[in-house]
Order: C-alpha cells, then sequence, then structure tokens
C-alpha cells in the first residue's frame, strides 16, 4: 500500500503532467487550423474587423498566425495567452519572421487533487519600453489574474489600446479543471465561452478607449443562418449587460476546411442539441456552408 503522502506528490505530478499533456495536443492542433487559415487570407479578414485601429489588445494568440496578420497589418499587439505551449508556438513563429517580441512566463501550477489545479501568476515587469518591441506575449488569464489586469490597466493609458480583439476563441479539454470554474454553474464549453466573453466585456469597459473597438469572431454553420446569425447577436447584447457596448456592425465569410484541418485540426462539431462547438476529439460532421461571424462592439 502507498505512503499517503507519496500517493498525494503522485496525484499532483499527474494532474501537472495532464496539463501539459492537454495543453500541447491543442496546440499542436490549432497549428494546424490556424496556418491554414492564415495561407488563404482569413486573419486579413479579421484585420479588416479593426478598421484603423493601431494598438491591439489580443486575447489569445493561439499558435501565433493570428498575432502575425495583426503585425503584418501595422498593428502593435499585446497578447494574451493561458497556454504556455501556444505561447512557444508564437513567439517561434513571429521571431522567424523577424518581429521584436517581449515575453512573460509568470504561472505557477498548483495541484489540488482530485483532478483541480489552481495556476498562480507572478508580476509583470515594467521595466522596459513597449516601443522597442513590435508585440509583447503575456502568459496570463483574463478570468483570474489581477495583476494582469493592473498592468494591462496601467498601460492602457499609455497605449490608448483602440481595438481588442477575440478570435476564435478556444482551449484545450483539461482548462475546466482549473478551480476558477465552478463545475456546478458551468457545465460545458458554451457556458465556459460565455463566462470568459462577460468577463472580456466587462475589463474591455475599463481598458478599451472611449472610440475603440471590441470585436468577437467565430465560427457558425449557416443552417438556417440568419437564425444562427441572430443569436449571435442576442448573446452580444445578453453578456454586455452593464456596460456601455453596443453592437456597431457585425459581418460574416464563408470558410472552408483542408482535409488536413478535418483530419488533425481543432474543427467545429454539430451538438446533439443543435448547436456547435469546438472538439478535439468527436467525429467531424460535414456541413453545407460554414461561416465565420464577426460582432463589432463599440461604446
Amino acid at each position: 500500500m502507498l505512503n499517503p503522502l507519496l500517493n498525494k506528490s503522485l496525484e499532483k505530478q499527474n494532474i501537472k503532467a495532464k496539463l501539459v499533456k492537454e495543453r500541447s495536443k491543442y496546440a499542436s492542433q490549432w497549428q494546424i487550423t490556424s496556418q491554414y487559415y492564415y495561407e488563404l487570407g482569413y486573419y486579413d479578414w479579421m484585420c479588416q474587423q479593426l478598421g484603423n485601429s493601431k494598438n491591439v489588445l489580443e486575447i489569445g494568440c493561439g499558435s501565433g498566425f493570428s498575432t502575425l496578420s495583426l503585425l503584418e497589418n501595422n498593428k502593435f499587439v499585446i497578447a494574451v495567452e493561458e497556454n504556455l505551449e501556444c505561447l512557444k508556438n508564437t513567439e517561434s513563429l513571429l521571431t522567424s519572421k523577424g518581429y521584436n517580441v517581449k515575453k512573460f512566463l509568470r504561472e505557477m501550477i498548483e495541484p489540488l487533487g482530485n483532478e483541480r489545479y489552481r495556476l498562480k501568476y507572478d508580476d509583470i515587469s515594467s521595466s522596459f519600453s513597449l516601443c522597442d518591441y513590435d508585440v509583447v506575449l503575456i502568459q496570463g488569464d483574463l478570468l483570474n489574474d489581477e495583476k494582469l489586469f493592473n498592468y494591462l490597466q496601467k498601460n492602457s493609458e499609455q497605449l490608448k489600446f483602440d481595438a481588442i480583439a477575440c478570435w476564435l476563441l478556444g482551449t484545450h479539454n483539461y482548462r475546466g479543471n482549473n478551480i476558477i470554474f465552478n463545475l456546478d454553474i458551468i457545465r460545458d464549453s458554451t457556458e465556459a465561452r460565455k463566462y470568459l466573453q462577460r468577463k472580456i466585456y466587462l475589463q474591455a469597459q475599463v481598458l478599451l478607449d472611449d472610440k475603440g473597438i471590441l470585436n468577437f469572431i467565430d465560427r457558425t454553420i449557416a443552417q438556417p443562418e440568419l437564425e444562427e446569425f441572430f443569436n449571435s447577436m442576442h448573446s452580444a447584447k445578453e453578456l454586455s449587460q452593464g456596460t456601455d457596448f453596443k453592437i456597431y456592425n457585425s459581418d460574416t465569410l464563408e470558410y472552408f476546411d483542408s482535409e488536413s484541418v478535418q483530419d488533425q485540426g481543432v474543427r467545429m462539431v454539430k451538438r446533439s442539441d443543435g448547436g456547435n462547438k469546438e472538439n478535439l476529439n468527436s467525429e467531424c460532421l460535414d456541413f453545407d456552408k460554414k461561416l465565420f461571424y464577426s460582432m463589432v462592439m463599440k461604446k
């Protein structure tokens, strides 16, 4: 029989190992999907949704192809990402393209047992000039990272963020094991996404310049197109309650997935309740028409 202390230590090691494994899996699969979207110019379409904005806060940099498109469209970017493996991929991509990157790795993983964990974050140094870099990559979590919010708020006064980009938000399969998620309330990926988006609205109210743009882009299917699009807009109105944000503009773009994306990437599947979600393991269904939908919010 294992010593209880040894057993607890092994359990904690197992939690860390599972987190690293799921993060790596998501990063690898999103690399395939996002590179394909970049090569087809889909991220350029997304950049167009931001208009003439110059200083962009990107929520989730994925594997870096969205960030690369922002830089190629003459934006200065501060990108926030929870997934360490995604940050590594993003830094590697951007430096290979000649961009000057500043990166902050800040987390400490605290396994709690029962498959749950907590992430703690260090301070973010301000002893450098943002003008010396093209992009700043910050490991952090808007859901539970006061130090990150304070840093962004301080720099929002200097930079005057005129856009916040929330494009194709997704995450790894172990994310829900983070203790910040109350599993009695947040029971699936749809509820988790709404929880995150609500937090983004509240923080954007403080961080975004008065004339700035808050842009959400996600994937959906066009059957029935108008109903799906209306539902997405209705959700935005609901989640933005208590802030000054209103829907300023909306747009859609039909997109296509390659065989490699279908087989190895992060793809959209259809839920039994008729909605949509991203799932790394479920069998992908063929849809007649797939759309990116964009909602531009302004105060």
